[in-house]
């Protein structure tokens, strides 16, 4: 399974599985842009190595960072950039969770670690 692929995966999962009340939501850092477009960007206030995704509910934060998974003989899983480590150590430091995930399965534990109810049945 690709980044792309598991990104495609959380976004589905969590339209299935989150309550009303909370909102998930993709930060698009990684894409691929003219270097004039990033640094459009980065003057907006685009943060180098946030994590992929957040997740807002009850008035928390939860950050979701997805890399590729690892698949013995077959693939490397993917590597959290030095960036990306800076930053989730700066969100956990102000409050807010995050956490590296690799499969939905990793998912599920994060929403359950959280306190995050699931709204429906899950897949």
């Amino acid at each position: 399974m690709t980044e792309d692929q598991l990104e495609a995966a959380i976004t589905e999962y969590l339209a299935l599985v989150l309550p009303p009340d909370c909102v998930a939501f993709h930060i698009p850092n990684g894409t691929d842009c003219k270097p004039t477009q990033t640094a459009k960007l980065k003057r907006a206030g685009m943060k180098t190595g946030m994590p992929d995704r957040g997740i807002v509910y009850k008035g928390r934060i939860y950050f979701l960072e997805a890399k590729r998974p690892q698949i013995k003989g077959v693939q490397k899983g993917g590597r959290l950039s030095h960036d990306q480590i800076l930053t989730m150590q700066q969100l956990q430091d102000a409050g807010a969770k995050s956490v590296v995930v690799r499969s939905l399965h990793d998912v599920e534990m994060a929403l359950k670690t959280w306190g995050i109810p699931f709204f429906k049945s899950q897949p």
